[in-house]
């Protein structure tokens, strides 16, 4: 597909490559920016499209990421299609986030500062921009600046704080969780947190996975158990909770539903159990963790949205699952759990009529081999198809679509 960046955007970002702006633009910090400016889904769109990214090939953009080419795509789209005012405060807030996490100094600023004047970016902008950078103004910094260059911050591997014991069956709401309530909200730095199912903050490649579990439950500071029926019945997890409790960690237990206080065991003597279904439940872990990392909230009402938007994503994930999946085994007369899933998940969705094959990966945690064998398995109800931009998608039949929506109630 032939794909093309608005050519006055190239200056800024090769000159934001230049300061490695991929760590930034890898960051929850980021993500929170975007989210405040109501512009995260745009972003994470671009990001969906990483097939054109990876085929696309400019000498501008040799040795560029797949995030900074997206970077890149998404400035020249709000150049070319938003308001001027609406396109300087969304480049201002990330640009301003951007010199916070990276710690820039003045003197690696200049070259921005002339691209924002190609880009009629307003000049009080700029100075306010400049307002917050480190102070060495000149071009060519002097002994002492280079004292000062060696101590800037270089990202290093550390200790993670926190551990998230779990079941990679309940994956998806875990990640849900992390990212709404972790990232997004109490703005937790992703480098702090292992959880072995979500990608970039797992297990790499190469890895023990039995050494590396030992190693991070045993140097973190915190355990947080995610209970549920899975995790009660996984060895694993069981040898993880028992290790938290003998290596005296602190530990956060957390009860996934249907899971209850009667199906809790060994752990009835902790004094409080908190539900992850329920305001309150996700409130108090909320204060717990903000308590525990000495975390400073900015925005509450920031933090309860995103609250809101995660308990309503486990509403329809759980809640109403049992019950919708006897309604579609019934509507659609199949018994297996794994079609039923994928009706779900498809059929569920308002804000379209198919879901992209690397989404339904990710809500159901099965690989596309396996998704393609059931969807094959059930022609009259499930189909694979191709998009206009080539990706794969899956959608249900039209009639089985119209079933779905006159028997479904979520």
């Amino acid at each position: 597909m032939e794909f093309n960046i608005h050519p006055k955007i190239l200056p800024l970002v090769k000159d934001l490559h230049n300061l490695q702006v991929d760590t930034f633009l890898a960051s929850n910090d980021f993500e929170r920016i975007l989210a405040k400016l109501e512009a995260l889904e745009d972003w994470q769109k671009m990001c969906a499209n990483d097939i054109q990214f990876r085929n696309f090939h400019n000498t501008a953009f040799i040795n560029y990421s797949i995030r900074e080419k997206a970077f890149a795509a998404f400035l020249g789209e709000g150049l070319e299609n938003a308001e001027a005012d609406e396109f300087n405060e969304i480049l201002f807030e990330i640009l301003e986030e951007f010199i916070s996490f990276k710690k820039v100094f003045k003197y690696k600023f200049s070259a921005i500062e002339k691209d924002l004047i190609v880009l009629n970016f307003p000049q009080e902008k700029i100075e306010q921009l400049n307002s917050k950078l480190i102070g060495i103004s000149s071009e060519e910094p002097n002994t002492k600046d280079n004292d000062l260059i060696k101590n800037e911050p270089q990202e290093k591997q550390r200790v993670k704080k926190l551990f998230i014991s779990h079941s990679s069956k309940d994956k998806t709401i875990i990640d849900s969780f992390i990212q709404k309530i972790m990232l997004l909200g109490l703005e937790i730095d992703r480098n702090d947190i292992f959880c072995s199912s979500i990608e970039g903050l797992g297990i790499r490649t190469g890895d023990d996975f039995r050494d590396k579990i030992k190693e991070e439950i045993t140097t973190s500071e915190i355990v947080i158990i995610m209970l549920s029926e899975h995790y009660k019945k996984s060895e694993i997890c069981q040898n993880e909770m028992g290790a938290a409790w003998v290596l005296s960690k602190k530990v956060i237990p957390i009860m996934i539903p249907p899971f209850n206080y009667d199906d809790v065991g060994a752990l009835r003597s902790t004094e409080h159990i908190d539900r992850i279904d329920s305001n309150g439940g996700v409130d108090n872990i909320i204060h717990a963790l903000k308590d525990l990392l000495d975390i400073s909230i900015k925005d509450m009402r920031f933090i309860n949205k995103q609250r809101d938007e995660f308990l309503n994503s486990f509403k329809i994930q759980n809640n109403g699952a049992e019950r919708v999946n006897d309604q579609i085994k019934k509507t659609f007369r199949i018994d297996d759990p794994n079609a039923i899933t994928i009706i779900f998940h498809i059929g569920s969705y308002k804000d379209g009529i198919h879901r992209t094959q690397e989404r339904l990966e990710k809500l159901t945690g099965f690989d596309a081999t396996k998704i393609d064998t059931i969807v094959n398995s059930y022609p009259d109800i499930l189909r694979r198809s191709r998009s206009s931009s080539g990706k794969t998608i899956y959608r249900l039949q039209d009639s089985a679509k119209l079933k779905f929506d006159e028997n479904i109630k979520l």
